[in-house]
């Protein structure tokens, strides 16, 4: 076949995002090609930005660049060594009004070796799996490299598979620009190894113990990880030990635990308001509030003109809270916590 192939996917209105599709050609294609040539349709990405990938399915039985669970994500981070194999098939996620993806005769390339099942060479960027281990093990993804930022980078970060990928056992929310969208593959800029702090999502079971581990690390040595246990107020350099816990009560979402790196010794973790997640929740109507505040804080929401809009106190015994939002407009707005000693702002977008 020498011909352009064009294939209809459906958006999430008309039931899932999440695409099979497959190579129609008797031959690997790009994944670097077909991923380029589908985020430029049009002036605008058919694919999700936050999840602007190719997942395939590998059997969940081997490790590498790229795998998280049973699905390896291909994208600007491991896609220089990934290809596509002919006839293989793989998912990818729609846009809000989906499209139609392309195969086109040039993504054809002789270069590939095997699917998606099988092992491959290490990315050359640096990077660090998180792993989390119930009796199984799941992982979470981490790249640095000077394609990415704090932000979300279409084609490099990757959103966790799934209708209910909020559930899935361990995920990232973004560091910036947050949504609440789990993330399975995060990638950041390589000047992010220092001052850092990135929120994790945990979902199990209480009385299941857990032991979060680095599983694979290519981060310069002096790079030092470490996580952050916000309810017991507990900090472990995962570099050189592993966190066990069992948590007495179900865990659900982000505002418990955060990953932080240094590139030096860590003296003292203060109750900064650095760790905390904060993000509008546009399907709830709310802004979201995960992390521990130790001290009375009170949250203030401004529009651009700096008119006050709402004042909410929060509370100090729970990590993961809400404001609710049903009664603002769509637009740009300004959330100030502040507390005796400490104060933080953040911009947040309400749809």
């Amino acid at each position: 076949m020498s011909t352009a192939v064009s294939i209809d996917i459906s958006s999430p209105t008309n039931g899932s995002q999440w695409n099979l599709i497959g190579n129609p050609y008797p031959s690997y294609i790009s994944s670097a090609e077909f991923l380029s040539t589908n985020t430029a349709l049009l002036d605008a990405t058919i694919l999700d930005p936050s999840a602007t990938a190719i997942y395939g399915y590998n059997s969940g039985t081997v490790s590498g660049p790229g795998i998280v669970g049973n699905f390896t994500i291909i994208n600007g981070n491991t896609n220089s060594s990934l290809n596509i194999a002919p006839g293989q098939g793989f998912f990818v996620a729609s846009n809000a009004v989906g499209g139609t993806v392309q195969f086109l005769p040039s993504m054809r390339t002789i270069i590939g070796t095997d699917d998606f099942i099988q092992g491959r060479s290490a990315s050359q960027n640096y990077k660090l799996i998180l792993e989390l281990d119930t009796a199984t093990t799941f992982s979470t993804s981490f790249y640095f490299n000077a394609n990415s930022s704090r932000g979300l980078d279409p084609g490099y970060d990757a959103a966790a598979f799934g209708e209910n990928a909020n559930n899935s056992p361990i995920y990232s929310h973004l560091v910036e620009d947050n949504t609440g969208r789990a993330m399975a593959m995060q990638s950041l800029s390589e000047t992010d190894f220092t001052d850092i702090v990135i929120p994790l999502g945990v979902h199990s079971d209480q009385g299941t113990q857990l032991i979060f581990s680095i599983g694979e690390t290519t981060l310069p040595s002096a790079i030092q990880v470490y996580l952050e246990d916000q309810v017991t107020h507990t900090t472990t350099l995962l570099n050189t030990s592993d966190y066990v816990l069992t948590p007495t009560t179900n865990l659900s979402g982000t505002g418990r635990f955060f990953l932080r790196f240094f590139d030096n010794a860590l003296s003292d973790i203060d109750n900064t308001f650095d760790a905390l997640n904060i993000y509008a929740n546009n399907t709830t109507k709310t802004i979201v509030i995960a992390g521990q505040l130790l001290d009375a804080t009170l949250a203030h929401i401004y529009d651009l003109q700096g008119r006050l809009v709402t004042k909410t106190r929060l509370k100090t015994d729970i990590t993961n809270q809400s404001i609710d939002t049903s009664n603002l407009s769509t637009g740009v707005y300004v959330i100030q916590l502040e507390s005796a000693a400490l104060n933080k702002s953040q911009k947040i977008i309400i749809r």
